[in-house]
């Protein structure tokens, strides 16, 4: 996901935290040209780009699920377009799918029938990710899957929802050759084509 700004450029963001209607968040986000803004709580959030190892892994997630839709049903969706949630948030994912028809439109920036999203985990927003973050997807009846992709260690994790639709089934990928069985879309990623090009660290 992006990250939460930092204080200094919290402290210069006078939208950043303000309480304001779905509407008027809709407008402010649409408007904003230099920063994207989430809304979690009534309050629109001001969010920050990621590392270069989160934007390749965002962009190999995007590559590789946009692949496999190339003649639909379905389709893939980065970051740069935002997710409506059951409890009323509107997010950026840093990538979802989305197999409504209705989704499948050119004038629109928002998804409102999410089926699976892709976290890429950060230092900063692995917490959020798997704590509140996960808790709006899974108050979020369509979606079916979310996928964790480790940007600081060669790992993947998967949630898939079960049939009675308040449980989850965990799936954890830690090895070279394994494949990434993404079961509510019928896929498999190999989890070396997920890392493959990773940029060093220094």
């Amino acid at each position: 996901m992006y990250q939460p700004q930092s204080r200094d450029e919290q402290q210069h963001d006078p939208y950043d935290g303000q309480e304001m209607s779905a509407e008027d968040y809709l407008r402010l986000d649409r408007a904003s040209t230099t920063v994207k803004y989430q809304y979690l709580d009534g309050r629109a959030r001001a969010m920050a780009g990621g590392s270069i190892a989160h934007a390749h892994l965002l962009g190999v997630m995007y590559q590789l699920l946009g692949e496999q839709f190339a003649s639909g049903p379905c389709h893939a969706y980065n970051s740069e377009v935002k997710v409506a949630l059951a409890d009323g948030s509107y997010v950026y994912p840093d990538v979802s799918v989305s197999c409504d028809i209705s989704d499948w439109n050119a004038d629109s920036d928002i998804i409102h029938s999410p089926h699976l999203v892709v976290e890429v985990l950060s230092p900063n927003t692995e917490r959020d990710d798997r704590g509140r973050k996960f808790a709006r997807y899974q108050a979020t009846p369509g979606i079916e899957e979310y996928v964790l992709v480790s940007s600081e260690c060669f790992c993947v994790e998967v949630f898939l929802r079960l049939e009675d639709g308040r449980k989850w089934e965990y799936r954890r990928y830690d090895q070279p050759g394994q494949v990434v069985a993404l079961n509510s879309l019928d896929l498999q990623l190999s989890i070396d084509d997920i890392y493959k090009g990773l940029p060093p660290r220094r």
